[in-house]
Formats: C-alpha cells, sequence, structure tokens
C-alpha cells in the first residue's frame, strides 16, 4: 500500500499525530494524507488534534447519500463498526483508495469485504500496542 493513495481513518489520524508530535522526520516521508471532513468532528477528535492533523490533510468529499447508502448496503458493514469509519469506508470504495487504520477490528473488517487496509503501526514502522495502536 502507498502512503500518498491511502485514506486515513479517525483513529489513525489521532495516533499519527502523536507520532509525529516525537518524531520530526515522519513527516518527511508523508507527502500528503488523505481524510475525509468528518474524521476532525470534536466528538470523534480533541480539537488541538484536529487543528494540527488538519494542516497536514487533503480532504475526500462524501458522495452524496443515495451513494452512500447504496455502498452500506452493499458492504453489509457489521453494526459495530463507528459511523465515522462507515463514512471513511464509504469514501475508499467510491474513490477507489486503501484505508490506513489503527483499529484492528475495522482493519478486519475492511479485508472482508476487499477494501485493501493496513495498520498505520506497520507502515510507519512501529509496533502497536493493545488492539488499536498507539504511539510510543
Amino acid at each position: 500500500m502507498k502512503w500518498k493513495t491511502a485514506l486515513y481513518d479517525a483513529l489513525s489520524l489521532v495516533i499519527l499525530d502523536g507520532h509525529l508530535r516525537y518524531d520530526a522526520g515522519l513527516a518527511g516521508r508523508l507527502p500528503r494524507i488523505l481524510a475525509i471532513e468528518e474524521c476532525f468532528r470534536p466528538c470523534v477528535m480533541g480539537c488541538d488534534v484536529a487543528e494540527r492533523m488538519r494542516r497536514r490533510s487533503e480532504f475526500l468529499r462524501l458522495p452524496g447519500p443515495l451513494v452512500i447508502s447504496s455502498i452500506l448496503r452493499r458492504t453489509g458493514l457489521p453494526i459495530t463498526v463507528a459511523e465515522v469509519d462507515a463514512l471513511t469506508l464509504v469514501a475508499a470504495v467510491h474513490y477507489e483508495v486503501p484505508v490506513v487504520t489503527g483499529d484492528e477490528r475495522f482493519e478486519a473488517s475492511l479485508k472482508r469485504i476487499a477494501v485493501p487496509a493496513s495498520q498505520l503501526s506497520t507502515l510507519i514502522g512501529r509496533p502497536s500496542r493493545s488492539g488499536v495502536g498507539a504511539p510510543g
């Protein structure tokens, strides 16, 4: 998976923010970070993290409601997947881009429906802690 073509989910953005604050060299390895605007809502991430990561991100617009509904019906995503992750999935399918995630369960859900996905910790070469990954 290539960094510059992948869509980052909300958790990977939060984890990446932590890594970027401790490793300035990491920023040079990231040509761009694709995300959806919905990941930056205050109910999803802290305002300080959102402000920092917003400056580093390029945004993919979500398709219209009919396309969103169609993709969600077609994929049969588990009900346990968070709303913002479901929207990330929709954008990934619509734009045909892989997903970088910090959540192993979301990664497994994506792969079950044939959406290329990879753990953030794998891409940046750092081990994850617990089930979802965290900055060192």
